[in-house]
């Protein structure tokens, strides 16, 4: 697995052998900013755009961070990017605070995401996450 990113936010890596990118949110996210926020989703997309991962798996559970309505339609607007890349399986690993769960879903329930040609589902662990990604052959 290779690690591409890591900050104080964030830990992006790709497993090629896998053709899964995993996205890890730290627990310092209580002090980010909107715009750190963008910032970092447009590294994301790079990333998925870079390596064209089929599943993705998006560790949250440490994540304290609340999404304002703004952020999640300009974080909508990216979703064609991402399936663009071929992205097929994205795989939650959601936060206990119901503020980025509800975040999150949020965004996930957009009527032009829940339409598209892929599959997301949440999980509590991230190792129910990666053997529902691993039941995928691709």
């Amino acid at each position: 697995m290779n690690l591409d990113l890591s900050n104080k936010y964030i830990q992006i890596e790709y497993d090629s052998s896998n053709n899964l990118m995993y996205n890890t949110w730290l627990s310092t996210t209580s002090d980010m900013t909107d715009d750190e926020y963008r910032e970092i989703a447009k590294i994301q997309i790079q990333e998925i755009e870079t390596n064209n991962p089929y599943k993705w798996l998006v560790e949250m559970s440490k994540l304290d961070f609340f999404l304002c309505p703004a952020t999640q339609e300009w974080v909508d607007a990216l979703f064609p990017k991402i399936l663009a890349a071929g992205v097929k399986l994205i795989a939650f690993v959601i936060s206990p605070n119901i503020f980025s769960q509800v975040s999150v879903e949020q965004l996930m329930d957009e009527k032009n995401i829940k339409n598209a040609d892929f599959e997301i589902k949440y999980f509590k662990t991230k190792k129910e996450a990666e053997h529902w990604l691993g039941d995928s052959k691709k």
